[in-house]
């Protein structure tokens, strides 16, 4: 669906007093109009944002999102634990999130770290209520360490890494939104990445097993088949894997994406020679 389509969609519903509500997601504002000139002021706590200082024909995570009062994201995590920040440009949102202590304890199996997670607040509501459950056992454990923040017009919230989190329209809604990263939450996002491509592998073990009896190629060729597949997996999960991150990494090395006295207290000055 076009956002014309998605506009349209609304207007309609609004004019026949309709029920549903609509959300338009990651719409990509900024490489959509593209303008070498930013439509907006990132504040200077966000300013040195590695995932977005960004190069050619690159994706971005430059987001606008914008719904009707009612609709909802599902509960989830910013991508490979990146950060995340929204400005309300209309309307009023309810946040709930839940800080990386509580994960295990919106797991299906708490120990195991694959686990199927509580796909929403309204779950989690509703399993709470079943007292001789066998699953989801910690449940009441995670809602008493949500928190819920109001975020009115005009307002910007910030999401620390690997906050899990879930977000209501409260109103007719439009933000501004972006994950980011800096140098301070690369281990975090390099972790993430890991523990995401050994959960595609195992995943794909199956593909891994019949390339390894067809192949008549040597043991490095078909490994590298496979895990090419992997990265391929993760790419379409998320956005990029390795090879994204590796050169995410580099581009910021290379070209800062602010000033040093925008970024973090105590980061390294590092800087690499453009001929390397």
């Amino acid at each position: 669906m076009t956002i014309a389509h998605a506009i349209d969609l609304i207007l309609s519903l609004k004019q026949d007093n309709a029920v549903k509500s609509i959300y338009i997601k990651d719409w990509h504002l900024i490489k959509q109009l593209h303008s070498e000139v930013e439509p907006y002021t990132v504040p200077d706590i966000f300013a040195d944002d590695w995932m977005n200082n960004i190069y050619g024909e690159k994706d971005d995570f430059r987001f606008v999102y914008a719904g009707t009062r009612g609709s909802s994201t599902l509960l989830h995590r910013d991508v490979y634990t990146s950060y995340s920040w929204s400005t309300n440009v209309v309307g009023c949102k309810t946040w709930y999130l839940f800080p990386p202590r509580a994960i295990a304890c919106l797991r299906r199996f708490t120990r195991v770290e694959t686990s199927e997670l509580i796909p929403s607040l309204e779950a989690l509501h509703t399993l709470v209520k079943d007292k001789n459950r066998k699953e989801f056992p910690q449940l009441e454990l995670a809602l008493g360490s949500m928190q819920t923040i109001t975020q009115a017009q005009g307002e910007t919230i910030f999401v620390p890494s690997n906050w899990y989190h879930q977000v209501h329209n409260d109103t007719d809604c439009a933000s501004i939104n972006r994950n980011w990263c800096n140098s301070v939450n690369l281990p975090s996002m390099y972790r993430a990445i890991v523990v995401e491509l050994d959960h595609a592998e195992e995943a794909l073990c199956d593909v891994r097993d019949m390339l390894q009896q067809s192949s008549r190629k040597g043991k490095e060729e078909w490994k590298k088949e496979f895990y090419g597949l992997v990265q391929d997996v993760a790419v379409k999960d998320a956005g990029w894997a390795w090879k994204g991150f590796w050169e995410m990494v580099l581009h910021n090395l290379k070209h800062p994406a602010t000033a040093q006295a925008l970024r973090p207290d105590g980061a390294a000055n590092v800087s690499c020679n453009k001929d390397q």
